[in-house]
């Protein structure tokens, strides 16, 4: 049980400090990768949610510390994203397979970012009230959000083919109804 948690702590400090100051020193197109965000969806969706949801909240904990939103704003994001994540793989996928993986990473990368997306444009209207800014900041936002989906869907991919070639998590079960 101590190696277990040791192995949490370490994989979830490695993520996050990846994350601060990693990610953002990377070329301009590549620093939109949301590490964090993928190994949230692949928590949840390998695993389990309630695991998912406990890392969740600790990363987004740590990372809204180092954030220029308010704060709570992480911890608001990441906790509207896993719920909606939660729905739609409850809901409607059924399988940890590679698709379903790859649908809740972009539906994770769009609900998240729209969650920052309206966090900035709250501070940048209460702070300044200039629709123009709003607009530009905006534009460019979501321009930055397609290279995030883009990066966070190539991530799981490698994330996915990793994880299958090493664990039995994804491999497909068939049943022998071939009788001798």
């Amino acid at each position: 049980m101590p190696i277990k948690i040791l192995k949490a702590l370490f994989l979830s400090l490695s993520i996050i400090v990846l994350q601060i100051a990693a990610v953002p020193n990377l070329p301009s197109i590549f620093s939109n990768l949301n590490l964090f965000l993928v190994f949230l969806i692949f928590f949840c969706v390998v695993f389990n949610f309630g695991s998912g949801l406990a890392y969740g909240f600790f990363w987004a904990f740590v990372l809204d510390l180092y954030s220029p939103y308010p704060f709570g704003s992480y911890i608001a994001g990441t906790m509207v994203t896993l719920f909606v994540v939660y729905r739609i793989f409850a809901l409607f996928l059924t399988n940890k397979s590679y698709y379903s993986l790859l649908v809740l990473t972009l539906l994770a990368t769009a609900v998240f970012c729209l969650c920052n997306l309206i966090f900035l444009d709250l501070n940048i209207f209460f702070t300044t009230k200039d629709f123009a800014l709003i607009q530009s900041e905006s534009l460019a936002f979501l321009f930055n959000t397609l290279w995030q989906a883009a990066l966070n869907l190539g991530l799981a991919s490698v994330l996915f083919l990793f994880l299958h070639q090493f664990s039995r998590r994804f491999n497909a079960v068939f049943i022998d109804t071939i009788k001798n």
